[in-house]
């Protein structure tokens, strides 16, 4: 079996998210191993837009529209592995494409083609 290894120096979480947005976006060429590196690597707060997120952008309250769900008790979203985090349910949901609206427009789509 061949290993893999990436010896990876960056600077800010931005380059960060670049660089796992990228590797997502290429995540069937990726191996299984490296892929869920990556997918566990991303399932932490640094990466989901919460509710401080959007009030800081001088949003709120917001509604998410996502593959037939309306949500409005968001605690957060996390666009590179497509899930919700809602107050009142023990799963987050997941979703192929969302609309995310404040005071009923739309600031920001994620997923879809």
């Amino acid at each position: 079996m061949a290993e893999l290894k990436l010896d990876v120096n960056i600077l800010g979480l931005g380059k960060v998210n670049l660089l796992v947005n990228l590797l997502v976006k290429h995540k069937d060429l990726l191996p299984k191993e490296l892929l869920n590196s990556v997918l566990e690597l991303v399932d932490c707060d640094e990466f989901e837009y919460d509710r401080g997120y959007f009030s800081s952008r001088g949003f709120g309250p917001i509604t998410v529209h996502a593959d037939g769900y309306e949500v409005s008790n968001v605690l957060s979203i996390n666009p590179i592995l497509k899930t919700i985090k809602v107050m009142d349910r023990a799963t987050d949901i997941e979703f192929s494409f969302c609309n995310i609206l404040s005071k009923g427009e739309s600031i920001m789509q994620i997923g879809g083609a």
